[in-house]
């Protein structure tokens, strides 16, 4: 596979007069960085989901039991089933806990909560958070220095978007996750990418794939990239040899995860574990939908079944819907075809082919690494397995670098940051939540499109179509939350 040697000429143009740039000796980006870490530290007594009681039993299930029974223990419902790398991150947590707040790390059924718990697990938080903070910047520095003219004031605004990224606060800091911590390690791999530095690259991602599976959802692109970018060589020995140098910085991380298991219990933990991991007997979506096809689909099965029933002429065979329960489950379709995993990994496939261009475009490594996360990430959302709503997060990040290394992708990151927010509306349903994701989302859009402003060639994007979409996603959201409120039961 032949490359043009236009991009690399740029690219070492850009990497000599840019290397000084840095964006944490920015004052902008501090300032913003800032102002973000207030607004978590005034979020932590707010609304929190069930994944709180879910994190303090696996710091608890890690704390009381020897680690071949991690994964096989079913005291609580919510049972360990990330992998290994997050649960020796919850022990690390388990053993700080133990000094501060030992009674949360009780093994039981029912659900621990007290006013010291909740600080403590909302700043394990902010404090992982900073990790993310300084990826972000990393990924920033690498765009300065391997992008086009005007990189630094690029760089600069997708360092502040990336640590201002409401989705991820309204996930992590609220709702209760660590999504934040471990995007950190995809933007030092996006970055070490953009450097060519692929080992570590792929060290990196091959780390966070330890710590939680769901982004397998990148592992198609970072097949693509390889074969692209590394695999590109005409001598055989040394094909080979990165071959096996890529082969083992891969298998290193997994072998640290998963090898305490296997040399205590034997292959059948292993087995276990990934049993715990991909479980096929959630459904095809999620208790609450992601907008996705199988939304789309199940939208069109419950309208039919509502016209029929209407008009009387409901088969005899057909069950009520059982995916507008709120319940994860099984379920079967009312009138339409059943859809059996199989056919979503089909789809998903399929929606993946035109990544195959990708091989012999002449773009940057950022740009490649960036637009192929964003084509597999989007496929696996529009058309995988029980996908979680939360999953937009994957699809917003390395669109967000994308953008900001290539402004003909800008116009659309406004729409989909406005939807990534609007999403996940219904993780928050408290009157309080409500008006904070609210206020929230007015307040990104604003930022979003001040920091936009800035950026070259963003008076295009202020289109009338994206003004219409934009008035009709508020005037959905704000018939939803004030005129015709959804009732949720718990």
């Amino acid at each position: 596979m032949k490359k043009g040697k236009k991009v690399d000429t740029e690219m070492k143009k850009f990497e000599e007069g840019n290397t000084a740039f840095s964006i944490l000796y920015r004052w902008s980006f501090w300032t913003v960085t800032s102002g973000i870490l207030m607004l978590k530290c005034l979020l932590i007594p707010s609304y929190h989901s069930t994944d709180f009681e879910v994190h303090r039993n696996w710091m608890a299930i890690t704390a009381n039991l020897p680690i071949e029974q991690w994964y096989y223990d079913e005291t609580s419902k919510w049972t360990l089933d990330y992998p290994p790398f997050f649960a020796y991150f919850e022990c690390i947590w388990s053993l700080v806990a133990n000094q501060l707040i030992p009674s949360s790390l009780r093994l039981q059924k029912e659900p621990i909560f007290s006013l010291e718990l909740l600080y403590f697990h909302r700043f394990t938080v902010i404090l992982t958070d900073m990790i993310y903070i300084f990826g972000s910047a990393f990924c920033a520095n690498c765009l300065a220095r391997f992008s086009r003219p005007l990189s630094h004031l690029s760089a600069e605004a997708l360092g502040i978007t990336l640590v201002a990224n409401i989705p991820l606060i309204l996930v992590d800091n609220i709702h209760f996750q660590y999504n934040s911590f471990l995007t950190s390690f995809l933007l030092f791999s996006i970055g070490f990418a953009s450097k060519k530095n692929y080992l570590l690259a792929a060290l990196f991602f091959s780390i966070l794939l330890n710590f939680k599976h769901i982004y397998l959802y990148y592992a198609p692109a970072y097949i693509v990239f390889y074969l692209a970018e590394y695999f590109c060589v005409k001598n055989t020995v040394e094909f080979l040899s990165r071959i096996l140098k890529l082969g083992l910085t891969v298998i290193l991380p997994f072998g640290l995860s998963f090898g305490v298991f296997a040399y205590r219990s034997g292959v059948m933990a292993i087995w276990q574990i990934i049993s715990r991991l991909f479980p096929f007997q959630r459904g095809l979506t999620h208790a609450y939908w992601a907008p996705n096809l199988w939304a789309c689909y199940n939208f069109v099965d419950f309208s039919c079944y509502n016209v029929l029933k209407f008009l009387g002429k409901l088969p005899i065979e057909s069950k009520p819907p059982a995916y507008t329960s709120g319940l994860v489950q099984e379920y079967f379709h009312s009138i339409l075809p059943n859809i059996p995993a199989v056919v979503t990994l089909l789809l998903t496939l399929l929606l993946l082919t035109p990544m195959v261009t990708f091989l012999f475009n002449e773009i940057s490594p950022l740009n490649r690494i960036a637009v192929l996360l964003t084509h597999s990430a989007f496929a696996f959302f529009l058309a995988g397995y029980h996908v979680h709503e939360k999953a937009i997060i994957m699809i917003l990040i390395p669109y967000t670098v994308l953008a900001f290394s290539d402004h003909k992708y800008i116009r659309s990151l406004m729409n989909l940051y406005v939807a990534a927010n609007i999403s996940l509306f219904p993780l928050f349903f408290t009157f309080f939540e409500n008006c904070i994701k609210v206020t929230l989302a007015v307040f990104s859009y604003f930022f979003m499109s001040t920091i936009l402003g800035l950026i070259e060639n963003s008076k295009q994007n202020r289109s009338f179509l994206s003004a219409a979409y934009h008035l009709a996603l508020i005037a959905v959201q704000s018939y939803s939350l004030l005129i015709h409120p959804v009732s949720v039961v718990t």
